[in-house]
């Protein structure tokens, strides 16, 4: 039986229960059928006949029980969902539901059908995932989708990556966030596929696909070993060993390369290079031209030619881009800074004008595009919140709404199949909308994160990425002062390690608490000193990023989750809602005091500070110039600001002060002061110390950033405790789709 989206509310026939975000609600079966019946009949309308003949199977049925189920439906919408009606009442005609509806595929179900108002609902599950950003804004998350029949018989290298930590944090905080009643493998009319064919075998990941629009060249940027290598290649590489066309390596200036790109036309190379924090995109021409009189391949490595600047970019903005078919402009995603929205333009080469095309309306933004082959139409993915995104379709010129459809999942890569058929990465399967049908199909399973998505001819090209983190320790040095050199600490120890992702280390006295999804859900386990590890409890749906905070006893552990705190006993497992969603908090510390708490929240305007007394469920407002996550010492607040680097102090008086100008802003997630000492990461520097009570000495480094660091760290008083990527999967695939 499908499941069912109508406007903000997941019917999951299944478990016969309607969820919006944390709540849901379980149907008496009378009300079931009669939702079902609206679902599935000719534009969502029924009369009364048809209700008696659908819900009660033609039985002789009086005007009050009717009126009562339909009432008891309608409770139940508004109390999910005040903000818009879902039901009316058309006099003399029947009922009609007045939201947009969207069909899912059915989730697969072991239990048995709900046959009474008296069962239970089934519970919740959580949704798998994989980190978190540094950054302050979250961005969309992939959806946790259900493996579908078909699997790929293909075997995944092994890979390491040289990846940026903010990069891969993103990457994984996007895979596995949801929760798994928006599960929807495929049905058993699904259309069989062949498994994919493997179309690169390098050693690391291979990322930022591009194809030609003729079919015979594809990029893709390569890193492994701490090195990106920047390649062209021929589709069909693996068929022509004795022909003269090979890969071509493209070779670019020293930098980090950020982004590469072939045009359709294959006359024009982009690429996104960033020098320290200087980041530029530049135009090159190809060695692969089609054009006549053109430079051509030259002993397989192409030397840098006369690149031409088009715009400078900001660091913190992560490029994507969609080439205009006949290669004259392409559109572009951008923002600000990390804490800004991304919003979409249109850059002409001719010209090197910029066109700003979207406004962005959601806290995300506009994270994915893609323009139509005859370049009338523009799809575009809205982020709406961690569980769910709006696919639209403009019409290019006019940019007027031409269709819209809300998806249960994040969506981060899209691409046209055909003119009403858009093919997006959903979790670790690949998903099509039927723009015309306003339905959403799971295709087939890739066994890992899409990256990025091209349709050529009746085949699928898309890149994938697999993640694993551990758990390290890194003892601290016998002696007291340690100079900045990592060869005078000790070797590293594993601690954690699975075939899945354990992140977020919390640590006090001889216990170890941290997220993991090695069970298919996002929870927390333990670790006590000489035990296995051990579950502790499963993240209350619909999983979104979570920061831990540990007592110093070890005692109890606090997180916030879509603005509510929760508080885990770590000997019982008991967790506990403490303050309502409707306190919209984000970061959570202990207090000085027992039974306080610090937390961060938008419930008077911006990020501010509160300190909420959890004896009497009192908040106070503590800041009132800006606040995201601090930690009390000594009667003083120390804290750090979501817009703005810089570490402030709070003083007795209530006057704020800067007391560090260079602390950056992804510390919100990881900074500690504890005794006096504050410990904190520097970008491009290291783990550094300072200490409170001696203001005037400038802050230490303590150790240099460690190998494949992913600023998850934690430190006590003897050791550090951190997260350290292990190795990552990732290959070019080519599939037939019909």
């Amino acid at each position: 039986m499908n499941n069912w989206l109508l406007g903000n509310i997941f019917f999951d026939t299944t478990r016969r229960t309607l969820v919006v975000d944390t709540e849901q609600l379980y149907l008496e079966p009378r009300i079931f059928d009669l939702l079902l019946a609206l679902l599935t009949a000719d534009q969502q309308q029924l009369s009364r006949e048809q209700l008696i003949a659908q819900v009660w199977q033609g039985r002789v049925v009086s005007e009050s029980a009717i009126n009562r189920a339909v009432s008891l439906l309608r409770k139940a919408l508004s109390q999910l969902d005040a903000s818009q009606p879902y039901l009316e009442t058309l006099p003399k005609v029947g009922y009609r539901l007045l939201v947009p509806v969207t069909i899912l595929a059915p989730a697969v179900s072991t239990e048995n059908a709900v046959g009474d108002a008296t069962e239970d609902a089934a519970e919740d599950t959580a949704a798998e995932f994989d980190s978190a950003q540094d950054s302050p804004v979250q961005f969309a998350a992939e959806a946790a989708i259900k493996p579908l029949s078909m699997k790929s018989n293909v075997n995944l290298l092994q890979r390491s990556g040289w990846w940026l930590p903010v990069l891969l944090l993103m990457l994984l905080a996007l895979n596995l966030y949801w929760p798994a009643q928006h599960s929807a493998p495929a049905p058993a009319s699904a259309p069989a596929f062949a498994a994919p064919t493997p179309r690169t075998s390098d050693e690391g990941v291979e990322t930022q696909l591009s194809l030609s629009s003729d079919g015979q060249w594809f990029s893709y940027l390569q890193h492994e070993g701490g090195q990106s290598r920047w390649f062209l290649q021929p589709t069909d590489l693996a068929k022509t060993a004795t022909s003269s066309q090979q890969r071509v390596q493209i070779e670019v200036p020293d930098g980090i390369l950020r982004f590469t790109s072939l045009s359709p036309d294959r006359n024009w190379l982009l690429y996104e290079l960033c020098q320290l924090q200087d980041c530029k995109l530049w135009l090159r021409v190809s060695p692969i031209v089609t054009r006549a009189g053109e430079p051509d391949i030259n002993g397989g490595v192409v030397q840098n030619t006369a690149d031409q600047p088009l715009l400078q970019l900001p660091f913190d903005s992560q490029l994507q881009i969609s080439w205009q078919q006949d290669s004259q402009a392409f559109y572009f995603r951008q923002r600000p800074d990390k804490t800004k929205p991304y919003a979409l333009s249109r850059l002409e080469l001719a010209t090197r004008s910029v066109q700003q095309l979207t406004q962005p309306l959601t806290p995300g933004g506009d994270l994915a595009l893609a323009i139509s082959a005859d370049g009338s139409k523009l799809a575009v993915v809205s982020y709406l919140d961690q569980t769910k995104s709006v696919l639209r379709i403009y019409q290019r010129q006019s940019m007027s709404l031409l269709a819209e459809q809300q998806v249960p999942f994040a969506v981060t890569t899209i691409t046209w199949q055909h003119d009403a058929q858009l093919l997006f990465g959903c979790g670790e399967q690949i998903c099509r909308w039927e723009v015309a049908a306003k339905q959403i199909q799971p295709l087939f399973n890739t066994g890992a994160t899409p990256q990025s998505l091209f349709w050529q001819a009746g085949q699928l090209w898309y890149s994938t990425m697999l993640h694993k983190m551990e758990i390290w320790r890194q003892p601290r040095p016998q002696v007291a002062t340690v100079a900045a050199s990592e060869g005078n600490w000790p070797a590293p120890e594993k601690i954690i390690t699975s075939s899945r992702i354990d992140w977020m280390p919390r640590v006090a006295g001889d216990d170890l608490v941290f997220l993991t999804n090695r069970q298919g859900e996002q929870q927390i386990w333990r670790r006590a000193a000489g035990q296995n590890e051990q579950f502790l409890a499963t993240l209350p749906p619909p999983v979104e990023f979570v920061r831990l905070a540990l007592s110093n006893d070890g005692k109890e552990l606090v997180f916030s989750q879509q603005g509510a705190i929760y508080l885990l006993n770590i000997q019982s497992g008991k967790l506990q809602q403490i303050l309502a969603a409707s306190a919209k908090a984000a970061v959570v510390n202990f207090g000085a005091n027992p039974g306080q708490l610090i937390y961060s929240s938008t419930q008077s305007g911006d990020y501010q500070l509160w300190a909420l007394d959890r004896t009497t469920g009192q908040s106070t407002q503590l800041t009132s110039q800006g606040g995201y996550s601090g930690y009390q010492w000594q009667g003083e607040l120390w804290y750090s600001k979501y817009h703005l680097d810089g570490l402030y102090r709070l003083n007795r008086n209530g006057e704020e002060q800067l007391m560090l100008e260079g602390f950056d802003k992804i510390n919100w997630l990881n900074w500690q002061l504890k005794n006096g000492e504050l410990y904190f990461y520097q970008p491009g520097q290291g783990l550094l110390q300072w200490s409170v009570a001696t203001l005037e000495v400038p802050p230490r480094l303590l150790l240099p950033t460690p190998e494949r660091f992913m600023h998850h760290y934690q430190w006590t008083r003897d050791a550090l405790w951190y997260v350290k990527r292990a190795q990552t999967q990732g290959d070019v695939y080519q599939v037939a789709l019909p």
